[in-house]
């Protein structure tokens, strides 16, 4: 499957995407340049700088945010992506322009859904799994109609990761989160909130079911992972309930 860029510029088919562009504008901020006008352009200073500073001491070879074209791996997590941060943008089914062009995936929650603990704690941690070279899940969540796509980028994202690989990446609170979906169970009852199921949701592990009033259900990519998990600790699923598409 191509990847997907999203972006509230307007491009057509066969345009080459130039890379950097989100580099080029956060570099803006500056004493004679760009203000900070608001506490979002403090906290995107302060994440580039931790991942920027964290990529050229760990794995200087990585691709560099600042210079990268940025793309979703589905074009569920590209409208995802859309419906979350970029209202008025249009989503492009892109291909690779340059064979061989250095990629990194990395899980873009690990910056957007940190919890309510310090941010100066929080951001810091996760680091060292954006900076993991192992595919992760980036930004999953309900369908959204895509617009004619086409437009050439010179860097791509890796595979989509399968069962057992997103089963061994779960937290304990992802995986409870997951077997609530499946036994039916109220996620507010257990003390899961609902920023948490919104975000296993993005990753399109759950969704919701508009015929059971709007209950989240597991997707089959959600199921896939609470069997891979059971598999792990010798419990088989013999019969297989209906899921939600994903």
């Amino acid at each position: 499957m191509p990847p997907y860029h999203v972006s509230t510029a307007q491009f057509t088919a066969g345009q080459l995407l130039q890379p950097g562009s989100w580099g080029r504008a956060t570099r803006q901020f500056r004493r004679n340049g760009r203000a900070l006008t608001d506490v979002g352009d403090g906290k995107i200073l302060a994440w580039e700088s931790c991942l920027e500073t964290a990529r050229r001491l760990i794995v200087p070879n990585a691709p560099s945010r600042l210079d990268c074209v940025f793309t979703c791996e589905t074009p569920v997590g590209a409208a995802a992506f859309r419906a979350r941060f970029r209202h008025t943008a249009t989503v492009y089914e892109v291909e690779p322009d340059t064979a061989g062009a250095p990629t990194f995936t990395a899980d873009y929650d690990l910056i957007t859904d940190v919890g309510d603990e310090p941010f100066v704690d929080d951001w810091v941690r996760p680091r060292d799994s954006v900076l993991d070279f192992e595919p992760a899940r980036n930004c999953r969540g309900a369908e959204t109609p895509l617009p004619t796509p086409g437009v050439a980028m010179p860097k791509i994202a890796k595979p989509k990761a399968g069962p057992e690989n997103i089963a061994s990446k779960l937290s304990a609170r992802e995986r409870l989160i997951l077997f609530c979906a499946a036994a039916g169970i109220d996620h507010a009852a257990v003390g899961i909130t609902a920023r948490a199921m919104q975000a296993i949701a993005i990753r399109g592990l759950i969704t919701r079911d508009r015929e059971l009033g709007g209950t989240y259900v597991l997707t089959e990519t959600g199921r896939a992972a609470v069997a891979a998990t059971l598999e792990r600790a010798g419990i088989k699923i013999a019969a297989r309930r209906p899921t939600a598409p994903g």
